[in-house]
């Protein structure tokens, strides 16, 4: 049981649960995210997806603050592999679904999309044309479910960290994203913890550089 927590937790929580320690949060949310090992190069098309893959969709609206989306797919061991992101702020949510997310779900055909459970008007707004898309025989009849998420932010965090620990024995980690996602990694990169009036690391996430990775979250 050990070796087998060794090998598939992050450290961080290896650490505090295995040999009670208490490590101390680093400033990044997400600091043992390596572009040598999380970056790959994925898959661009529909047809090189593996067998088994399930191809999800997921959403954090915005108005003011950028929407930032993901198309990403779960392979059969697990993993979460992203294949691709939307960012762009500004504008409703139909210009964000004629301009590009109408492409994306046809291309991609997810089986899933989440998204924010509070963001109402805008997911009613994406089934009604995702109705229309069934009609017209583009997309099949009750394929994608829509599934309204809550930010669990600290539950989401410590799911993603341990699909980006790195198992010793194989030397490769559960989450990869593709190389052309630039702004999905300089989130991880980036997102930080918030700090105290005298300069402590508190075990929660600061504002912003999160619009993505509450994408990643809902997954």
């Amino acid at each position: 049981l050990y070796e087998t927590a060794k090998a598939t937790l992050d450290p961080r929580t290896f650490a505090e649960q295995y040999e009670g320690k208490f490590i101390t949060m680093a400033g990044l949310v997400f600091d043992t995210f390596d572009r040598d090992v999380h970056i790959k190069e994925e898959i661009k098309h529909p047809n090189e997806l593996p067998r088994g893959a399930q191809v999800v969709f997921s959403i954090d609206f915005g108005s003011s603050a950028p929407t930032g989306a993901i198309m990403a797919y779960w392979d059969k061991d697990g993993g979460c592999h992203v294949l691709g992101e939307y960012y762009v702020k500004g504008h409703n949510i139909k210009y964000h679904f004629n301009n590009f997310l109408k492409e994306w779900l046809l291309k991609w055909q997810p089986e899933w999309m989440v998204y924010d459970f509070q963001q109402v008007e805008a997911a009613q707004f994406l089934q009604d044309e995702i109705a229309f898309l069934e009609e017209e025989g583009k997309v099949a009849y009750n394929r994608l479910k829509m599934i309204p998420c809550k930010k669990g932010k600290k539950n989401g965090i410590e799911r993603i960290r341990q699909l980006l620990h790195v198992n010793p024995n194989t030397g490769k980690a559960l989450l990869s994203v593709d190389g052309s996602c630039d702004n999905f990694v300089f989130e991880m990169l980036h997102y930080a913890n918030k700090k105290s009036p005298d300069g402590r690391v508190l075990d929660e996430p600061a504002n912003g550089n999160d619009h993505l990775m509450d994408s990643l979250e809902y997954l």
